[in-house]
Parts: structure tokens; sequence; C-alpha cells
């Protein structure tokens, strides 16, 4: 087989903690214009997390843990970025016909 012949493989995706927030989370928010203000006393520079170490992994890009006031600011920023589509009335009437 050839390069171009593999199978693309999937990348896994990770889910973290509130308290983490990592440089591609960053990144999302400034791609949608969302601006974030941290203060420096409430955030700490990480790597990884311990739970991480024992597999070999680490934050893509790094990241920081955010303390639990930091973390109602992370919340509001990733709201304001994210686009919540709502149901038609008539999505709502089908939805409401299945048993």
């Amino acid at each position: 087989m050839t390069a171009k012949q593999e199978p693309k493989r999937s990348l896994p995706k990770y889910k973290y903690p509130p308290n983490v927030l990592t440089v591609s989370m960053l990144d999302n928010l400034v791609d949608n214009g969302i601006t974030l203000k941290i203060e420096q006393s409430q955030v700490h520079f990480i790597r990884n997390l311990d739970s991480q170490k024992r597999y070999g992994k680490a934050i893509f890009g790094a990241g920081f843990l955010l303390s639990e006031k930091a973390i109602a600011e992370k919340a509001i920023a990733e709201k304001a970025a994210a686009i919540v589509w709502s149901l038609s009335d008539r999505e709502i009437d089908i939805i409401k016909s299945l048993k």
C-alpha cells in the first residue's frame, strides 16, 4: 500500500474537565471574535494533566488550569461563541408525534 492508499486514521477527541482551558479552545474563541479576560492569578500554565502522563499524552498546544471564578468567565465566552439552533414548530410537531 502506498501512502495515498492508506486509510485515514481518526484522531481521538478528548474531553477536559471545566478547569482546563486549552490553546485550541482559546483559538476557537478568537476565531469567533470572543474576548476572554482572566486574571493571571486565576490561571496556571500546564502541558499535560497528571492523568495523561501514564499514557504518554499531553494537551495539544498546552493549556491552563483555571480557578473556579475563571471557569465562569470561560463558560460565558464559550456560550457566546456557540451557535444554538432551534426547532421549528413543524419539527416540534414531528417530535410530539413520535412514540
